[in-house]
């Protein structure tokens, strides 16, 4: 598995796609929307955040966090889906990591501006899943990726046992 670094970075870059108005609230998935409010066909930043964390729900739900689990979440952006989690499902911690390091230092400062009750139990940490990491083996109970993936380049050979 690959991921193209240049492409990613440029995608979240000050003036990409960070900056349009769709993806005001932090969240930087395309949102898990409810048939409701895509009847309304308008939508503000606080249907936006909504649509971001039920895609969250959607995927952490199948994993049965408990209290005791050690979490990694790939692709964590500005780090406001770690903190979602953290709160919502209460891991005993999160590594959160992302390949840009515009958006580490931003989850950083997020973190350290909110008044989280979780936030001692979150790290956020510039590394690429693809190459090295500071991880060893058996280190997470649980791992979970919403959309990075998309960021990937599988090869045809790789299978789910090699990643």
């Amino acid at each position: 598995m690959q991921i193209d670094k240049e492409k990613v970075v440029n995608v979240y870059k000050p003036g990409g796609w960070v900056d349009l108005e769709i993806f005001r609230g932090n969240y930087f998935n395309f949102g898990y929307w409810e048939a409701s409010v895509l009847k309304k066909n308008k939508f503000n930043i606080s249907d936006r955040i909504v649509s971001s964390q039920n895609l969250y729900r959607q995927t952490v739900n199948h994993l049965n966090i408990c209290s005791s689990d050690r979490i990694l979440d790939i692709g964590c952006g500005h780090g406001v889906g770690a903190a979602f989690v953290s709160e919502r499902y209460k891991p005993a911690y999160i590594d959160a990591i992302d390949i840009t390091p515009t958006q580490i230092l931003a989850a950083q400062n997020l973190l350290r501006s909110s008044d989280m009750p979780a936030s001692n139990m979150i790290n956020f940490t510039n590394c690429d899943i693809c190459s090295t990491t500071p991880f060893h083996n058996e280190t997470f109970d649980k791992i979970y990726s919403v959309e990075a993936v998309s960021y990937t380049h599988l090869r045809a050979h790789e299978t789910e046992a090699d990643l």
